[in-house]
């Protein structure tokens, strides 16, 4: 891997300064590699990217569609569909006047004229209410008087007849209405004993998700700080599920031993973490990214 990555690599002069280093061809071929350092990329952009050069310096004039008052905006912006307003105020005012009733977007057909089913006294709700329980309601206080009337309580109720259950982990009884008995979730009088027991009974074999012992495998010599460093750089520091900074280095078919630069690629924390589940399924999406990035 040592001398693939220094085939890799090419001397170039910085842009600002005229120096000579070392860089990645690939990063050369993306645009990048033509600054030694971020210091000397941002004087040289200082100096050029400026007045005519400057991609928001040819500024086409607007006129605001609510005030009528001209302004002047970057010409990206109205290819992008905006530079209607001149201002946020302005853009406020003509949405509350022109995006209302049936011409917005969250328009669900209006309210209805509805009766209190506890009451009897009209009153208006949205058409999406009318769907549920508490939208043949005027009140809170009428549906709370219909479930004292007709929904059962006390011996009728369904979750009036707990039974009695006996914790895994610390032996303590406990009750418990009958269908969490039934569905299974009346073994553990609380969480705290719940993860107890798990961690004592659900580790090594016993786990759902063992795969015998592969994490406790040791990394080959060649999965050193050089080959990880390469990685980071050829993806640029960047998690390749979230685009945040990374800095994990992943094997994307899961064998240690397998450290091809095709087969790794640069992931935050927390993604990293997500790929031990579905592993199928992220070695799909992760390979072509890498093989994208090493080809270039």
């Amino acid at each position: 891997m040592g001398k693939q990555k220094e085939a890799s690599q090419i001397t170039v002069n910085c842009l600002q300064c005229g120096i000579e280093f070392s860089t990645y061809r690939c990063w050369v071929k993306r645009g990048h590699g033509k600054f030694c350092s971020r210091a000397c990329e941002g004087k040289w952009r200082s100096e050029h990217i400026r007045g005519k050069n400057h991609h928001a310096y040819n500024r086409v004039k607007r006129t605001c569609e609510q005030c009528g008052n001209e302004f002047e905006v970057a010409p990206n912006t109205v290819k992008m569909g905006h530079g209607r307003f001149c201002s946020n105020a302005c853009q406020n005012q003509w949405r509350s006047e022109n995006l209302v009733g049936e011409k917005s977007a969250n328009w669900r057909g209006g309210d209805a004229r509805v009766v209190c089913s506890q009451c009897g006294k009209e009153f208006n709700t949205p058409r999406r209410m009318v769907r549920t329980d508490r939208g043949n309601f005027c009140s809170k206080e009428c549906y709370a008087q219909w479930q004292a009337e007709n929904v059962p309580s006390g011996k009728d109720s369904p979750y009036w007849n707990r039974v009695t259950c006996r914790c895994k982990q610390c032996g303590k009884e406990f009750e418990k209405a009958p269908q969490a008995k039934a569905n299974g979730r009346g073994k553990f009088c609380s969480k705290r004993c719940m993860n107890e027991w798990r961690s004592e009974n659900l580790v090594g074999e016993n786990c759902p998700n063992w795969q015998g012992g592969k994490s406790f495998e040791p990394y080959t010599t060649e999965f050193n700080g050089g080959l990880k460093r390469y990685i980071r750089k050829r993806d640029n520091h960047t998690c390749a599920i979230c685009g945040k900074r990374g800095k994990s280095v992943h094997h994307i078919n899961y064998l240690k031993e397998d450290c091809r630069a095709e087969n790794l690629i640069t992931l935050c924390r927390s993604c990293h973490g997500k790929t031990n589940v579905r592993r199928r399924f992220w070695t799909t999406v992760l390979a072509p990214i890498a093989q994208r990035a090493e080809a270039a």
